[in-house]
């Protein structure tokens, strides 16, 4: 070959690799301004959404009553979202039971046929039971008249299972906000681990979507996935952050897709000397670790951001929701409760000490009302 056709093809080589990188830098520059642009409306309280027309509630819930079967009754998200339920339930004027559970199966299934024997007019399997796990007691339920409802567990991008109704929660923009956070705090040049647990049933479409938000908008970045099953929260989630970071020293981003996996995830950092260097962010918005959240920052430790979302809403929402499917009244199959952005400049509208219901705004309670009539 001759050294002219060398040096072309070596100019060439050159041009197309100069051609890769400005076109990698645009790529990288669009991603960012799109992080930028769903951050920008994730810190942006909207208005209340309408999920179908309104019904006289009281009239029509009369002599009906309401089981709701929460994942575990000592998980804070749980225990929040089933207090607005009942106060839900209070102001309209129903019966509704909240069973108390250590999230084990048979627990479960005692509820499932206390509600039964009990002839409850709807069971609700809430914050993250697969109906899967009560295939019998479903169709027991469902051959007595009983509905069966799933609040607060599908994807949006989920088919739900054989229920007679759920409403569910859009993990999958929770996803790509988490993702966006991560983008914008590191410039483009995240080195993530993504944590969360594959038993739950929308862990899968939400780690994918951040997972595509990343590919989509980050090109370079780096991320891997670890799954942590929730009995093993307590004892496996540090190890394994720890040992990502001890494989690749560049980790600089923790995200948990469940925020109480947060707290685990502190002391390997600090162990490791990383507190300035591996930044939060997950989703739920859960009141302790919104307190968590704001303790870091006030002392300077660990950045913590946190995709969270009215839990009192999320109860009023899961009610209605039954309501409509009891009244035969139009509603929508996706939870109208907006997500919120919690960073270092609203964190404290969450309240010192955070609150359940509090940073969100409070356009939902009077408007739960109006559409129940109680106004």
């Amino acid at each position: 070959m001759s050294n002219r056709l060398i040096k072309t093809l070596m100019a060439v080589s050159a041009a197309a690799l100069a051609a890769i990188v400005v076109t990698t830098q645009a790529q990288a520059q669009a991603g960012l301004e799109n992080a930028k642009k769903l951050l920008a409306e994730s810190k942006t309280i909207p208005a209340f959404k309408d999920p179908g027309p309104a019904f006289n509630a009281k009239q029509c819930m009369t002599g009906k009553k309401m089981f709701v079967i929460p994942l575990a009754s000592q998980n804070p998200f749980n225990v929040q979202v089933a207090n607005a339920m009942k106060d839900a339930a209070k102001l309209v004027g129903f019966d509704l039971a909240i069973w108390e559970n250590q999230m084990q199966l048979p627990q479960w299934v005692q509820g499932m046929q206390q509600a039964i024997a009990q002839n409850y007019n709807v069971i609700d399997l809430q914050g993250g039971i697969p109906p899967a796990a009560l295939p019998a007691q479903i169709r027991e339920a469902r051959a007595k008249g009983i509905k069966v409802t799933t609040t607060h567990l599908y994807d949006v991008t989920q088919k739900a299972d054989d229920v007679d109704g759920s409403i569910k929660t859009d993990y999958t923009r929770a996803g790509q906000i988490m993702a966006a956070w991560a983008i914008n705090e590191t410039g483009g040049k995240v080195n993530a681990v993504i944590m969360g647990s594959d038993e739950i049933v929308p862990t899968a479409p939400f780690v994918k979507s951040i997972q595509d938000y990343l590919n989509a908008n980050c090109p370079g970045c780096k991320h891997i996935y670890r799954n942590v099953p929730v009995a093993e929260w307590g004892t496996k989630i540090a190890s394994e952050l720890q040992a990502a970071m001890q494989a690749d020293a560049g980790v600089n981003m923790f995200m948990p897709i469940y925020d109480n996996m947060l707290q685990f995830g502190v002391q390997p950092v600090r162990v490791m000397g990383k507190t300035g260097q591996v930044k939060f962010v997950s989703y739920n918005g859960s009141a302790n670790m919104l307190d968590l959240q704001r303790t870091e920052l006030d002392n300077r430790g660990i950045k913590i951001a946190n995709v969270g979302e009215s839990l009192g809403w999320v109860g009023l929402a899961g009610v209605d929701y039954n309501m409509r499917l009891l009244c035969n009244v139009q509603r929508s199959e996706v939870i109208n409760t907006p997500l919120y952005l919690f960073d270092e400049t609203n964190i404290r509208n969450a309240g010192v000490p955070a609150e359940y219901n509090k940073g969100y705004g409070d356009a939902h309670i009077p408007a739960f009302r109006r559409l129940w009539q109680l106004n």
